[in-house]
């Protein structure tokens, strides 16, 4: 039997493990972390759900969404009514499902660091901090980290962009998406089930701007709604990790690699990494 290594326990290393092993194949699964929180990523749309129905028909805590706001500065903003629901869930409640499901079927779960990957004759060789393995094939998929230099996509430094992302214990029950001036990029707010998920992303500034923006951005929303406010400085959950990082950025002549890691956020915010051309 052919063995693939999935490099990466994200939802998409997740998904294509278990989707590996019911085809027929060894598979194992070789992540750090495995299931882990951040304050983007959990959100599913309708082509998603209805492809693959196990995303929406199940037990896992989730928000439906219906609404979504759109504004910008000084353009005022329209509400939009969804045709069909977005589904939000916790990035680790989304990530666990899925790597229980991959587990369930057969897919053999590795929790170790990926040190290096080599091409020998016919197979692939993946040394770990535990050891090393062999493998017919191997799918890397560790998203906009990806430590390995010869394997995945690499992207230049304006490729990228980065993202400030928090909790914030507060609730309602559409989506905010608000574009700034002279900002490639815009502010988020999502609901989840027992908080916010509340954050900027943007291109050609530096952390310290984008937080300065959303602060600004927070305290307008603030005075203007007079009532409890967003308040990403003083009532958002602290992250462990303060680490700053490049977020993947589409450009017409393709993908480069753009990560940046010499500085490091001191506040209450986790960069968070995702695709600049999803939504959630």
């Amino acid at each position: 039997m052919k063995r693939v290594a999935v490099l990466g326990g994200g939802p998409a290393g997740a998904f294509a493990a278990e989707r590996l092993v019911r085809g027929g194949l060894d598979t194992v699964l070789i992540d750090e972390k495995l299931a882990w929180e951040k304050p983007c990523g959990g959100g599913l749309t309708y082509k998603a759900y209805q492809q693959y129905p196990f995303l929406i028909n199940n037990d896992v805590p989730k928000r439906l969404v219906r609404q979504t706001c759109m504004s910008a500065s000084n353009s005022g903003g329209v509400m939009m009514e969804l045709s069909r629901p977005l589904v939000i869930y916790s990035r680790l409640d989304l990530n666990r499902m899925l790597l229980e499901r991959a587990e369930q079927a057969g897919v053999q779960l590795e929790k170790t660091r990926v040190l290096e990957v080599t091409r020998g004759t016919s197979r692939w060789r993946i040394k770990t901090r535990d050891g090393s393995l062999d493998a017919d094939f191997c799918i890397a998929a560790t998203g906009a980290r990806n430590p390995l230099r010869n394997v995945g996509t690499e992207w230049r430094a304006r490729d990228t962009m980065y993202a400030l992302g928090y909790y914030v214990p507060s609730d309602q029950e559409h989506i905010d998406i608000r574009f700034l001036e002279h900002l490639e990029g815009y502010i988020w707010v999502f609901p989840r089930c027992g908080h916010l998920s509340v954050g900027i992303c943007g291109k050609g500034e530096p952390a310290q701007s984008l937080r300065a923006r959303a602060w600004s951005a927070t305290c307008r929303r603030t005075e203007s709604a007079r009532r409890t406010p967003l308040s990403m400085g003083t009532c958002c959950r602290r992250w462990k990790g303060r680490r700053g990082a490049g977020i993947e950025c589409r450009e017409k002549d393709g993908w480069r690699w753009g990560t940046r890691r010499d500085w490091w956020i001191r506040s209450r915010a986790k960069v968070c990494i995702t695709r600049c051309d999803r939504a959630i």
